[in-house]
């Protein structure tokens, strides 16, 4: 079997009800008033329109990226001119741990635990369950040994490239890095702003507009964007999902 084949009891399957939630928040600048806001997923329409808008602001920053001459390049690559060999290849590398934990997910078969058969005794019963819960560890503990892996062979042939190479490599990674950086904002606000509502029937949007949604007090977005991501199903646990019901 797959790494992600998960014991369907280990499945939290009520997150697939858990669309929305409500919140009270403090009135920024009013201590004692407070709002209720009602917090949903977005419906596949809106993420689409979404994902469009974030496309193509990341895409335009990483077209000034690109160039060399742009004004604000400095305000989201590091500087990295009189830096050690040694201190470039490991910014490198943590820029793609993300792609190597993917490429170790992709990597590892860690085999579950077969099941009983209908007459197995209480003694293999009791072994069954031990791997059972034993199994989560496993696979985070193989998963970690395949991302040093990838890391470490990455380090590896970092250091065989010439200083030429090397600069470019890194620039490549700073600009990748800035981008996914803006991308995981500009989704997280773009979520919130399409799911936020003033009624639990969902008819009555906060914002008018995404300006609008900007413009509101940081310490709301805040709230609203970490309700968003309370309700969202996340990655591993969709994949969970996924295998359960399969």
């Amino acid at each position: 079997m797959a790494l992600m084949d998960i014991e369907q009891n280990d499945v939290n399957i009520s997150k697939l009800f858990s669309y929305s939630k409500k919140i009270t928040v403090n009135v920024p600048g009013e201590e004692d008033k407070t709002m209720d806001f009602y917090v949903r997923l977005l419906t596949d329409e809106q993420k689409n329109i979404a994902q469009v808008e974030v496309l193509r602001e990341c895409g335009e920053l990483r077209s000034h990226l690109k160039d060399p001459k742009w004004k604000d390049r400095g305000v989201y690559l590091p500087n990295f001119k009189g830096a050690k060999k040694e201190d470039v290849i490991e910014y490198i590398a943590n820029t793609e741990y993300g792609n190597a934990l993917l490429q170790a997910v992709n990597n590892i078969q860690i085999p579950y635990p077969a099941e009983l058969v209908e007459d197995a005794t209480d003694e293999d019963r009791e072994e069954y369950q031990k791997k059972i819960d034993e199994y989560p560890l496993l696979a985070e503990q193989k998963i970690t040994e395949e991302v040093l892996r990838i890391i470490n062979a990455l380090k590896i042939d970092l250091n065989k490239i010439n200083k030429d190479e090397l600069e470019r490599r890194v620039e490549i990674a700073s600009i990748n890095n800035a981008v996914a950086t803006r991308k995981d904002k500009l989704t997280k606000k773009w979520n919130a702003y399409y799911g936020t509502f003033f009624d639990a029937d969902f008819k009555k949007p906060v914002f008018k507009s995404f300006e609008e949604y900007k413009n509101s007090p940081e310490v709301l977005l805040e709230v609203l964007e970490d309700t968003y991501n309370e309700i969202d199903i996340g990655g591993s646990e969709l994949k969970k999902l996924l295998v359960v019901t399969q």
